[in-house]
């Protein structure tokens, strides 16, 4: 499941808004069950923010990518994420094309029927039927973040009225329990001005027993107070912060009562000063378990960015790595130690966008720009499989049967170091077909074209990779290729390997093979670039 803190925050002003319309709008309809396609809930439909609970049950939002307005979707797998079904509509409307999942809301299922579906900046629902329906969770106050524990939900929301709506910071807060899966609360307190600061907003990190909850008061802020009850909000007591400084950005209580406290201090370029600490005594007393920053200071191999903790079966500690370059790090030994997992986030855009655990060593992680990747031993990740190609306009994808995939000659790029090459796609049939989207492109080796080094990296910026209609006997369509040679990396950098082949694929079952003269790549990083799809022949002019 994914982590129990979601935090719903930011820009106020847009709540209202966002609610407004998502009652005035319908959601076109899909029937429960359909198979997932890339063209399902219109064009590029595509998926993210995957939610697994075991080896085979877990949900996901969907949506389509292309410009105008579109509805985001709730779907299932029950075959680890290589297939997918419509589950229903989800109570949130996208308006901004292109649709990205900057405004996306995030889903955590609890089990097969609870799950919570919360947005960046609020509200909340909640559904308690595998999210065929959703109810509005009543709260208080604005911007909600909530965490589970047993069969309670704690929330957090911000009473702030008028202007203060748009900067919510100094609004003091409200503690609102629910039983698990109800939409109204049980209880509601209020959190008194007891930190250190000015900042009176705060979010919720933890709970220890149904009337023990742990909440920042001024987040996002330096200096922001821990404050604890344990009475349901009767009374407040503040507990020591060891981030001093830093913000405090989670707190994770593991099995048998260890608490986890992450701390982070952007020192600029995503980069800057990160701690992790323990408490086996309530927050009593803090050890410092693993610290690191920009200019060298390490204790455990954390990395230098804001890290989100994950606690995994069997020991495991995974963290999804904020930052540009993004990626995963996990612990075997409760955050002493981290190493760095080999999954290449930053081909797809950088930083995580979500993440979630599962069964003994499991976790799904899903990136910016629509990719999502398994593991099942914590050290090797997979791609979750591509949506299979569906209809558009009336015609089907093309495919290597009746198109024809053509490396053309290499001009040069740039950097000088670097070799462009159009691959030009010809509709040998009868038929006229289609192409979409930026390929996966896989240097390769020998007949059996063994995959060498990373696959290339999808360029995205220019606009292209919509979708192409090849039409019958002769129609073209193109993308570009670049290839960077490996003699422009150092040899302690860059591990060269020979390919003589790349193996293109669009959504399945769109897949070619181009056969080059035998090159060299890297093998530890990704040397080669791709762009989406174009009518006619890339001019590179």
């Amino acid at each position: 499941m994914l982590s129990m803190l979601v935090i719903a925050c930011v820009m106020v002003s847009m709540n209202g808004a966002g609610s407004a319309a998502s009652t005035k709008l319908k959601a076109p309809y899909v029937r429960a069950g359909t198979r997932l396609t890339d063209t399902t809930l219109g064009a590029a439909t595509t998926f993210g923010d995957v939610d697994m609970l075991n080896n085979s049950l877990g949900y996901a939002v969907a949506a389509p990518v292309n410009q105008g307005r579109g509805w985001f979707y709730l779907i299932r797998t029950t075959d680890l994420g290589n297939r997918w079904s419509v589950r229903a509509a989800l109570p949130v409307p996208s308006f901004v094309g292109p649709y990205g999942w900057g405004n996306a809301p995030t889903i955590d299922f609890l089990n097969a029927k609870v799950g919570y579906l919360s947005l960046f900046d609020g509200p909340l629902w909640v559904s308690v039927d595998g999210g065929l329906a959703w109810s509005r969770v009543v709260t208080p106050g604005i911007v909600p973040s909530f965490v589970v524990a047993g069969g309670t939900t704690s929330v957090l929301s911000a009473l702030c009225h008028g202007a203060a709506q748009s900067y919510p910071s100094r609004c003091p807060s409200e503690l609102s329990l629910y039983h698990v899966g109800a939409a109204t609360p049980y209880r509601t307190a209020s959190v008194p001005d007891v930190g250190v600061g000015p900042w009176r907003t705060g979010y919720v990190l933890a709970m220890t027993a149904p009337s023990t909850v742990l909440v920042v008061e001024g987040r996002g802020t330096p200096r922001s107070s821990l404050l604890e009850t344990v009475d349901a909000g009767t009374t407040w007591s503040r507990l020591s912060d060891p981030c001093e400084q830093l913000n405090i950005n989670q707190l994770l209580v593991e099995k048998g009562g260890r608490w986890l406290l992450s701390c982070f201090q952007d020192g600029g370029m995503n980069q800057g000063t990160t701690e992790l600490w323990d408490s086996f005594d309530g927050g009593k007393a803090w050890t410092v378990v693993a610290r690191a920053n920009e200019g060298g200071m390490d204790k455990g191999g954390i990395r230098d960015v804001s890290n989100t903790l994950y606690d995994g079966d069997q020991g495991i500690l995974f963290a999804a790595m904020g930052g540009a370059a993004g990626g995963v790090e996990y612990s075997t030994d409760g955050g002493s130690r981290w190493t760095l997992s080999n999954v290449e986030l930053s081909i797809y855009g950088g930083a995580p966008e979500t993440m979630s655990t599962f069964g003994a060593s499991g976790a799904v992680v899903s990136a910016q720009n629509f990719a999502s990747y398994r593991t099942l031993n914590a050290r090797t990740w997979t791609q979750l499989p591509a949506l299979p190609a569906g209809m558009f306009e009336g015609l089907s994808v093309c495919t290597s049967k009746g198109t024809r995939a053509v490396l053309g000659r290499s001009v040069s790029g740039i950097p000088s170091s670097s070799n462009d090459f159009a691959v030009t796609f010809t509709n040998d049939g009868r038929v006229a077909c289609y192409l979409n989207g930026v390929p996966q492109v896989q240097p390769v080796w020998g007949a059996s074209r063994t995959p060498v080094g990373r696959v290339s990296f999808q360029e995205t910026a220019n606009k292209r990779g919509g979708f192409v209609v090849l039409r019958a006997n002769g129609g073209k369509a193109s993308i570009a290729l670049e290839v960077q040679s490996h003699r422009s990396y150092s040899r302690s950098y860059c591990r060269p390997a020979k390919i003589n082949g790349f193996d293109v694929r669009f959504n399945p079952p769109a897949a070619f093979f181009l056969s080059t003269r035998a090159r060299s790549v890297c093998r530890s990083i990704t040397t080669t670039g791709v762009e989406g799809i174009t009518a006619g022949v890339v001019n590179w002019r």
